[in-house]
């Protein structure tokens, strides 16, 4: 099993990688810093930068939806702010990938 973690430059992102690695599971993570923490870790199995999930949004799930795809992830693992994004093109990414993650509607009301 693959799994990709986003957000590898936070604390949250690398604890998620070092819980999830193992022998059954490869875990790589991602980001749009380009020295994050997380890229360095020896439970990381690879990593890439992401464009901007701020800045730009389409471009930023057109990466995820592209770097699933060619690296076979089969989970996705959203971290921090852009578990928003996700989540509004959660029906998009779910053809090509598995998550665990409410609605944006649901998101936004618990944030509320």
């Amino acid at each position: 099993m693959r799994v990709l973690v986003t957000n590898a430059k936070n604390r949250i992102a690398y604890n998620i990688l070092r819980s999830l690695a193992s022998e059954e599971r490869r875990v790589l993570c991602a980001d749009f810093v380009p020295r994050s923490m997380s890229f360095y870790s020896r439970y990381s199995s690879g990593y890439f930068i992401y464009p901007s999930p701020f800045s730009a949004q389409r471009e930023f799930i057109n990466c995820l939806i592209a770097k699933i795809k060619d690296l076979k992830i089969d989970v996705l693992v959203p971290v921090f702010e852009e578990l928003y994004l996700v989540a509004k093109h959660k029906n998009e990414l779910s053809k090509y990938v598995k998550m665990a993650l409410p609605d944006y509607s649901q998101i936004l009301t618990a944030h509320n």
